[in-house]
């Protein structure tokens, strides 16, 4: 998803961009 692009990790579970967001 678009969520991979900005924290450069593969999403393989829940999106965690929440923690590391930045």
């Amino acid at each position: 998803p678009e969520q991979a692009a900005y924290i450069g990790v593969p999403t393989e579970g829940p999106y965690k961009s929440d923690q590391y967001r930045y």
